[in-house]
C-alpha cells in the first residue's frame, strides 16, 4: 500500500517543469503572460480615419455646363408672310377688281370704262364714259358717280346703299345670284354647302359632304365632287359643265351652259347690259364713238 502511494506522489509531482499549458495544478508559473501584446493595436477606435487615400472628390462635380449648344434658333421665323394675299377679290356682277377694290366701271370716275381710266376733275362717269353731267337716266350720287340704282350694288335702290355678302343688285334690291340663299346677310348654296346643308346653319358632321341639301358620306353618282364639294355641273356657276369652269360674274349655269343674269348677256366672257354698255351698245362688240354714250342700245352724243 505504501508502495502505491509512493507511485501516485511521483505522478502528481510531474506537473513541474515548463509546460506552460498548466495542467491545472497550482502552477507557480502564474503565466502572467508578460507579453502585454505590445502590438497594442493603438487603433484607438476614435475612427479619425485619416485614411491617407483622401479621395478628394470635392463633390463639386465641376461640369461647367456651358453646353455651347446654345441652340441659337433666334426664332425669327423668316417666313415673312406679309399678309398680302394675292387671291383675287370675289366681286359680284357688275363690279370688277381694280387696284385691290371692287369697283363699278360704269360710274367710277377713277376707273371709268376700265381700271385706271380716270376722268378729269370736273367730269363725271356715266355709262362707262366720262361726261359733263349725269343726264336724266342716272342718279347723281356725288363725287363724279352717276349710278343706275336698279343694278348698282354700291348704290342699290338709293345712293350709298351697298349690297354685301355676295349679293348683287336687281330691280333696286339686293338679292343673291341664282342658286344662292340669304343666310343672315350672306349668300350660301344650301344644295351643297356642308355648313348650311338644306337650310341655313345646318352643318354636316366632320368628313361628310352635302348633296342635294342632305348630309352624306360621299357624293352620289348624279353629282361630281369638286374640291370636296358635291356639285351639279349642269347648274353650278362655279363648275359649269366641269369642275373649276366658272361662269362670268353675274351669270348662272343652266344645263351646263352659262347664262347671264337679268337683262344682261355674255359678250367676250362678261355679262354686259347692251342697253348701256358703250363697248357693246345694242349688241356685243358694237362700240360707241369717243364722244358718245350708249342709251337704250343706241349710241348718242355725250
Amino acid at each position: 500500500m505504501a508502495r502505491w502511494l509512493w507511485v501516485l506522489s511521483l505522478v502528481s509531482g510531474c506537473g513541474c517543469g515548463d509546460d506552460e499549458g498548466g495542467g491545472g495544478g497550482t502552477d507557480a508559473d502564474t503565466d502572467v503572460d508578460t507579453d502585454s501584446d505590445s502590438d497594442s493595436d493603438t487603433d484607438s477606435g476614435t475612427g479619425t480615419g485619416t485614411d491617407s487615400d483622401t479621395d478628394t472628390d470635392t463633390g463639386s462635380d465641376t461640369d461647367t455646363g456651358t453646353d455651347t449648344g446654345t441652340d441659337t434658333d433666334t426664332g425669327t421665323n423668316t417666313d415673312t408672310d406679309t399678309g398680302t394675299a394675292t387671291d383675287p377679290l370675289d366681286c359680284v356682277w357688275p363690279l370688277e377688281e381694280c387696284a385691290g377694290e371692287c369697283v363699278n366701271t360704269a360710274n367710277d370716275p377713277d376707273h371709268c370704262g376700265a381700271c385706271d381710266a380716270a376722268c378729269a376733275d370736273a367730269e363725271v362717269c356715266a355709262f362707262y364714259r366720262c361726261a359733263a353731267d349725269c343726264g336724266l337716266r342716272l342718279e347723281d350720287c356725288g363725287d363724279g358717280v352717276c349710278s343706275d340704282t336698279d343694278t348698282d350694288p354700291l348704290n342699290c335702290g338709293a345712293c350709298d346703299t351697298v349690297c354685301s355678302g355676295g349679293m348683287t343688285c336687281f330691280g333696286g334690291g339686293c338679292v343673291c345670284p341664282f342658286g344662292g340663299t340669304d343666310c343672315d346677310g350672306t349668300c350660301e348654296n344650301l344644295f351643297n354647302d356642308p355648313a348650311n346643308c338644306g337650310a341655313c346653319g345646318v352643318a354636316c358632321d366632320a368628313g361628310q359632304v352635302c348633296a342635294f341639301g342632305a348630309c352624306a358620306d360621299e357624293c352620289p353618282a348624279a353629282l361630281t365632287e369638286c374640291s370636296g364639294i358635291c356639285v351639279d355641273t349642269d347648274r353650278d356657276p362655279a363648275h359649269c359643265s366641269a369642275c373649276d369652269t366658272p361662269c362670268p360674274a353675274g351669270a348662272s349655269c343652266r344645263f351646263g351652259a352659262c347664262q347671264c343674269f337679268g337683262r344682261t348677256e355674255e359678250c367676250a366672257g362678261e355679262c354686259v347690259d347692251t342697253d348701256w354698255d358703250p363697248d357693246h351698245c345694242g349688241a356685243c362688240d358694237t362700240p360707241c364713238g369717243v364722244d358718245e354714250v350708249c342709251v337704250r342700245g343706241a349710241c348718242e352724243a355725250a
